[in-house]
């Protein structure tokens, strides 16, 4: 599996996904546009929740858990 985190506005904010098991990717401290992505195996069948943050040094706001299946 492979997430990635896009960010393509400069608008002070960066991009985070994280999934259920605790893996994270992130755009802070790249330039934008830019983006980060981690590859990695998981079980297979089985499902997890991913959310999606925008995020600076004052807010943080993230989406509901969506279902993914590997």
């Amino acid at each position: 599996m492979k997430m990635c985190a896009v960010d393509d506005r400069s608008d002070g904010y960066f991009v985070k996904g994280i999934l259920t098991t605790g893996r994270t990717v992130s755009t802070k401290g790249k330039p934008s546009p830019g983006a980060d992505c981690q590859g990695g195996n998981l079980p297979e069948d089985r499902g997890y929740g991913m959310k999606a943050c925008l995020e600076n040094h004052y807010v943080r706001a993230c989406s509901i858990n969506h279902y993914v299946h590997s």
